[in-house]
């Protein structure tokens, strides 16, 4: 048995002749180790115990480590799987209970056995990349958040200073906003201060569109169309209905007053049309003029016309002119009237004095008729009719 004493420090081996080189005061630059050959290492049967506390005495050294590594294994017995590899760095070794810190390290939880907790919690997967949420207000860049947040600053009613979450039906109430909004709220039930709406003038767009109106003239009220009843085209300026009632109309400043009553419609149309002469059976009258128009307000038509005759081609019948603008109402007895203001070349029979006209329901013509005192109306046949006829007249009837 050898003891071995350097500065404060006493080591004590049991040696034999292979190990010899453990003799001697240990001093700096001492050496106990191999001498050479393999498994002669010194050996102690106590704990040796090195340096003295306070101070700087007692460091150890190895010397010989070739392979990048210092492996600190025991030779023998129950104990020899437990290896401690030291790295050939300039490192400092953790303690299990002390406090430090960790600098240029990665912690991999994919490897077999490792788990991470943060205050007793496992975490085990994570969602995207980037940094960690720390602090009490945080930023988060575009989140995404499944599920309803519940707890503290999320309510289910108007309440100040809160998150507000959806009730049972999908919807959520908020408090007064007074921060300018922007896109589509397809599920606001009111505005309550939205007091101005964005105009634009639109005279262009050729679609139907509906007008809206609300049922009071103040208040939060909800907006309404009637898409069966009526609608406004903004390019052709139409504004149609399938039927307007009890309308009453009055003019600024004047007592003028126009009522449409149930069952009547309101609409006004102006053109020409191209009158033609003719017998109610065959044949007719060529027209070197041949010109006429309308107005048609409702159902009440006026037309007025002219019409010069050049040549006749064997007429047959009572003299008719046709081609009116709008066939009259079906309606019977609800006969229309013409008058005559000019013709010529009329040749009447006995007791007849004039020419006029009457439109029978349910047709586009007008047939002449002679009138005379103390005679009955007849129809004119196209024999009274010269081959030069010219008759100037204005109509109205019904449609």
């Amino acid at each position: 048995m050898k003891k071995i004493i350097f500065g404060f420090l006493s080591l004590l081996f049991l040696t034999t002749a292979a190990n010899a080189q453990c003799t001697g005061v240990f001093g700096a630059g001492s050496v106990c180790g191999n001498n050479g050959s393999a498994g002669n290492l010194p050996f102690e049967t106590t704990s040796p115990v090195l340096g003295v506390a306070g101070t700087t005495v007692g460091t150890l050294g190895f010397r010989n480590a070739t392979s990048g590594v210092l492996t600190l294994q025991p030779g023998t017995g129950a104990l020899v799987a437990n290896v401690l590899t030291l790295p050939v760095a300039t490192d400092t070794l953790m303690g299990k209970a002390t406090t430090d810190i960790l600098t240029n390290k990665t912690f991999d939880t994919a490897g077999t056995g490792n788990s991470f907790k943060i205050n007793g919690t496992s975490i085990t997967a994570v969602t995207g990349s980037g940094s960690a949420v720390l602090g009490t207000t945080p930023t988060i860049a575009t989140p995404v958040i499944n599920g309803l947040p519940t707890g503290t600053g999320v309510a289910t009613a108007n309440t100040a200073s809160t998150l507000v979450a959806r009730d049972g039906s999908g919807n959520f109430s908020a408090g007064t906003i007074t921060a300018t909004l922007s896109g589509a709220a397809t599920s606001a039930t009111s505005a309550t201060n939205a007091t101005n709406t964005a105009i634009t003038d639109d005279t262009t767009t050729n679609t139907t569109m509906y007008p809206t109106w609300v049922t009071a003239n103040t208040g939060n009220l909800p907006q309404k169309v009637s898409s069966t009843k009526l609608s406004f085209n903004p390019s052709t300026g139409n504004l149609g209905s399938v039927l307007f009632n009890n309308i009453s109309i009055t003019s600024p400043g004047s007592p003028a007053t126009l009522t449409i009553t149930a069952g009547q419609t309101l609409s006004y149309a102006e053109g020409t049309w191209t009158p033609t002469l003719s017998g109610s059976t065959s044949g007719g009258w060529a027209l070197s003029t041949a010109v006429g128009s309308y107005e048609k307000i409702g159902r009440n038509v006026t037309v007025r016309f002219t019409i010069v005759a050049s040549s006749a081609s064997s007429p047959v019948g009572n003299t008719i002119i046709a081609n009116l603008p709008f066939t009259s109402a079906n309606t019977a007895n609800d006969n229309g009237s013409c008058s005559f203001p000019n013709y010529g070349t009329w040749t009447g029979g006995s007791g007849y004095t004039s020419l006029s006209g009457y439109i029978q329901p349910n047709t586009a013509i007008i047939a002449l008729i002679d009138t005379g005192s103390g005679k009955a109306a007849a129809t004119t046949p196209v024999s009274e009719i010269s081959g030069t006829m010219t008759i100037v007249g204005i109509c109205n009837y019904h449609t």
